[in-house]
Formats: structure tokens, C-alpha cells, sequence
């Protein structure tokens, strides 16, 4: 065998290659084989392009996010942030297959060789930040390594992970612009950081997310109701119910959504936020063929102040 290429047949003296590879072995959720042709895209960029160049720098941050997707997530019960998507899910068009629910999880303390595997982590994604910081204008690739290096400070137990949100959420809140839910995730993560240290900012940023929320939840009812319309004069007076998949998928988000407006709402009133804030209402929603079914929490009706 060439002695330039491994047993997986890809070289290990082309970075695009390995990135390449590595990309594909990523969007199979197959994280320890991304993990390693990234590291040995990285090692080949520094050959050919240096430590400080800017294609070593991507190989960093894909090393260290596939070593992060490698760790098993917390069980619901021990996890502050259940609600909230991990790192690997805002990776949807290549991850779909594997969201973080998918993942092992544990309880307690994680095995020593997690703990390695984050401290690696780590420290690839703040090498790949020290090269990009002010080197590149691609603002929402410096917002994801920000966003990673939150959730292994978090998962690491570190005392300040709120310090790479803050830096993310301006950077999303610029580029992403308002009423996007990536932005109320970020919000809701500097709430739960904060929580016990800083209760005046937790609740200034959990405002801000359940205004968000509520109008994302606001705008999927919106479109489900018009969709449902749509279905009910096409199929006339039938007798048959039927659920189009993207009414159900846009029932899916909207009950996610309401089910995070519910949990960030008594979640405030604790932070001290007051009665001003009435969580969501019962409604009976209407099937698509013009059936009645059980009542469903939709309506939000909110009053906050920031």
C-alpha cells in the first residue's frame, strides 16, 4: 500500500481531501473518523501552509466540533440546558440523521475519557478562534466556534461559559437578524450561565428569548392555520383525516416551541419577572379534513417590558 494513504484509502498529504472526507464521514454522524481526518487535514495544513494560516484554522474548529459531538449528552434530569439544542443540531443538513437525542448519554460524572476528549476540544476550537478572531469576515463561522467553546465550557463545568455567549449572540443577534431562534437559544443559554450571579441580565436575556419564541410560534400557527385552510377546500367535504407532513412538521416546531415558552416562562416569573407574563392558553384546533381534536396550548400573550 502507497505509504501516503491509510486504510480508509484517502491521503494524508491533501488537506481538501481529508476535509472533504472528513466532511462526509461528519454528515454520517460517524464523529471519530471526521475527528480523524480533520486532525490530519489540520496536520497537513500546518505542513503546507503553516500554524497561523487561516486553512489550519478551519481544520482546528472541525477537529475540535467532531471531538465535541463524540462526548454523550447529560440525561434530561442533569442537563440545565434539556430545552435547548446541542452544538451538533444547529448542523441539520448534514446531522439530521443524528441529533444530539440520539447520542449515549450519562449520569454523574463523565468517564475520564470524555473528559480528555473535551479538554482536546477545547483546545483546538481556541486556537481555531485565536487565528480567526481578526483575520476573516465570515462573522457567522466566529459565532459557531464562539457557540461550540460555550458548550465545552459548560459541559466541562468551567465558571465563566457565559463569556463565549455574549460574544455570540451579538454576533448572531447582527447577522441573523431579529426573530431567529438561534438567537433566543443563545439568549436562553446566558440566562441559565448567569442565573444565581447576575439575575438582572439572566432576566434581561430571557426576555428577549420568549419574545422571540413567541413570535416564531406565533408565525408557525399563522402558517398552519393557511396551510390547513389550503387542505380543507381541496379535499372538500371528505370524511377521511389525513395529515399533510408539513402541517405535522409545522405542528412538530410548534409544540417545541410552546413546550420552550412554557419552560422559559416559569423560568422568569421566577427570575422575578411578575404576573405581567401569561403563559400560553388552551385553544381547540381544527384537523385538516375539518375534525376537531383535543385542545392544544397555542395561544401567547405577553406583556414584557425589557
Amino acid at each position: 500500500m502507497d505509504g501516503n494513504n491509510n486504510v480508509r484509502g484517502y491521503s494524508d498529504r491533501d488537506p481538501t481531501l481529508l476535509m472533504e472526507r472528513g466532511s462526509l464521514f461528519f454528515s454520517q454522524g460517524c464523529y471519530a473518523d471526521a475527528a480523524n481526518c480533520f486532525r490530519h487535514a489540520r496536520d497537513a495544513s500546518i505542513r503546507i501552509h503553516g500554524r497561523s494560516s487561516l486553512k489550519c484554522a478551519i481544520s482546528r474548529y472541525s477537529h475540535g466540533l467532531s471531538l465535541l459531538c463524540q462526548v454523550p449528552v447529560p440525561v434530561p434530569e442533569n442537563d440545565p440546558m434539556a430545552l435547548l439544542p446541542k452544538e451538533v443540531d444547529y448542523y441539520k443538513s448534514s446531522v439530521l440523521p443524528f441529533p444530539s437525542s440520539a447520542f449515549g448519554t450519562y449520569r454523574g460524572a463523565m468517564e475520564e475519557n470524555y473528559v480528555r476528549i473535551l479538554e482536546v476540544a477545547k483546545g483546538e476550537l481556541n486556537l481555531a478562534w485565536s487565528l480567526m478572531e481578526y483575520r476573516i469576515d465570515n462573522y457567522l463561522l466566529k459565532g459557531n466556534v464562539l457557540s461550540a467553546l460555550g458548550e465545552v465550557a459548560l459541559r466541562r463545568g468551567e465558571s465563566n461559559p457565559q463569556r463565549y455567549y455574549f460574544e455570540a449572540s451579538s454576533i448572531f443577534d447582527t447577522w441573523l437578524g431579529e426573530n431567529n431562534k438561534r438567537v433566543a437559544d443563545i439568549y436562553v443559554k446566558l440566562i441559565i450561565c448567569l442565573e444565581g450571579s447576575d439575575e438582572s441580565k439572566a432576566l434581561a436575556h430571557g426576555c428577549k428569548a420568549y419574545l422571540i419564541y413567541d413570535a416564531l410560534h406565533k408565525k408557525l400557527l399563522s402558517e398552519i392555520d393557511s396551510v390547513t385552510r389550503t387542505a380543507n377546500q381541496r379535499r372538500g367535504l371528505s370524511s377521511v383525516t389525513r395529515t399533510d407532513p408539513f402541517i405535522q412538521l409545522k405542528n412538530d416546531e410548534a409544540t417545541h416551541l410552546r413546550n420552550n415558552l412554557q419552560i422559559l416562562g416559569h423560568k422568569l416569573q421566577r427570575l422575578g419577572l411578575g404576573p405581567s407574563l401569561s403563559l400560553p392558553q388552551e385553544r381547540t384546533r381544527v384537523t385538516p379534513a375539518g375534525h376537531r381534536c383535543a385542545k392544544e396550548k397555542v395561544e401567547i400573550n405577553t406583556n414584557l417590558e425589557l
